[in-house]
C-alpha cells in the first residue's frame, strides 16, 4: 500500500498457452482499495525516464524515492537539471497527467559550454557553485536557495574568446542578521544568476 494516497496496487496478468507454449504475461496495474475493489479514476503510468543529467521530483521528493508506480489524473512531476547551473535545460520543467498521459515537452539537459560552442542555441556559460559556509536547498524547478550567514562562490565557466559576460544576480544583498522576520526567524534568499550576451 502506498502511504501517501492509501491505495494498493494490483497487478492483473493474462498469459496465454498456444501450441504448448506460455505466452508472456500481459499486465495492466490498476489501484485497488485494501478489499482489492479497483479504485475509479484515471491515471498514469511512471514518466518517461528522463535524458542523462535530469531530475524528477515529484510532491517533493526525487522521484526515485516514491513508491508509486501510478499518479492520479492532475498530479504534476518536476524537472531540472542534476547541476543547476552546468546545463542548459530544454523542455517542459513540469509534466502533468492529463487524462491517463503525461503533458508536456521531454525535458532534457544540454552542458552550458557544448550549447555555446557546438550549436545554434545561446545558453548562459556554466556556473558552478561553491557553499563555503552556511547552508542551501535546490528546489524543484533549480532554483539555488541560501540560508542568511552563507558564504556562496559563483564561478563563471566561460571561454573569454567569447566576450566578457556581466552578471545580473536576483536576490538582495544583505548582511548578517538583517535578513529575519519580525520575529527573528531566518528568511532564505533565492538566488538566481544571468548573463548577457556581448
Amino acid at each position: 500500500m502506498d502511504a501517501e494516497s492509501g491505495l494498493w496496487t494490483r497487478k492483473l496478468c493474462r498469459m496465454f498457452c498456444r501450441e504448448g507454449k506460455w505466452s508472456e504475461p500481459k499486465c495492466l496495474i490498476r489501484p485497488t482499495n485494501e478489499t482489492g475493489f479497483p479504485v475509479e479514476g484515471v491515471y498514469c503510468p511512471l514518466p518517461p525516464p528522463p535524458s542523462a543529467n535530469v531530475i524528477f521530483t515529484v510532491r517533493g521528493k526525487p522521484l526515485w524515492r516514491v513508491r508509486d508506480s501510478l499518479f492520479q489524473d492532475g498530479e504534476v512531476v518536476y524537472a531540472r537539471c542534476s547541476q543547476p547551473g552546468m546545463y542548459l535545460f530544454l523542455g517542459s520543467n513540469r509534466l502533468m497527467c492529463t487524462d491517463g498521459s503525461w503533458k508536456g515537452e521531454t525535458p532534457k539537459c544540454i552542458p552550458s559550454n557544448k550549447a555555446l560552442e557546438f550549436s545554434e542555441v545561446r545558453s548562459p556559460p556554466a556556473i558552478s557553485f561553491h557553499i563555503a559556509t552556511g547552508k542551501y536547498a535546490i528546489s524543484p524547478d533549480g532554483v539555488l536557495w541560501v540560508l542568511p550567514n552563507s558564504a556562496v562562490h559563483l564561478d563563471c565557466i566561460y571561454f573569454r574568446v567569447n566576450g566578457t559576460p556581466t552578471w545580473r544576480v536576483h536576490a538582495p544583498l544583505v548582511g548578517p542578521g538583517e535578513n529575519v522576520d519580525d520575529e527573528g526567524g531566518v528568511m532564505v534568499t533565492k538566488i538566481k544568476v544571468w548573463r548577457d550576451f556581448p
